[in-house]
């Protein structure tokens, strides 16, 4: 899918959690294999 710049600036999708710190858990963790889950395009939801 396409996304335009203005789409990309105009998105709700929240990419880095206000409340960010050096003490905070990450996001994304690995799985019990140590794999890490990968957007697929066409698939996965951004905008």
């Amino acid at each position: 899918q396409l996304i335009t710049l203005e789409d990309a600036m105009n998105s709700k999708e929240l990419l880095v959690s206000d409340d960010l710190d050096w003490d905070s858990n990450p996001p994304v963790i690995p799985d019990a294999d140590g794999n890490y889950p990968v957007p697929v395009p066409g698939v996965t939801p951004l905008v």
